[in-house]
């Protein structure tokens, strides 16, 4: 009974964090825009002829990321490396892509995977 009592006890202080925790809204927020402009909405297509930028906002702090590029038809990715984000501000590369089919950008903070996203050039 008393073991019973104390798991229950042990479960009712882990289980209000944890799902606190799962519910957290993502740090980060990684996109690509069909735009030179950091202020432009997130795109899933552009235009050949288009300017592109990957776009990353850090919400709660300071961070350095990394940010790869798959580009259509190529097998290796281009990667640029100790980017900086203010927390809070919109920062961005540019993203040099005219030939078509799908671009793959990913970031990564402190070595973890932390957005994807792909767009169709046409």
């Amino acid at each position: 009974m008393k073991r019973t009592l104390v798991a229950l006890l042990g479960l009712a202080l882990v289980l209000p964090f944890s799902t606190a925790h799962a519910q957290q809204a993502p740090r980060y927020k990684g996109y690509l825009v069909c735009t030179a402009k950091k202020a432009a909405e997130p795109a899933t297509t552009c235009g050949r002829n288009k300017k592109k930028t990957a776009v990353f906002l850090s919400k709660d702090r300071d961070a350095v990321y990394k940010v790869c590029v798959k580009f259509p038809g190529k097998k290796k990715r281009l990667c640029a490396s100790h980017q900086p984000a203010d927390e809070g501000v919109k920062s961005g590369v540019s993203v040099t892509a005219s030939d078509p089919g799908t671009l793959k950008a990913t970031w990564y903070v402190d070595g973890d995977k932390v957005a994807t996203w792909t767009m169709e050039i046409t």
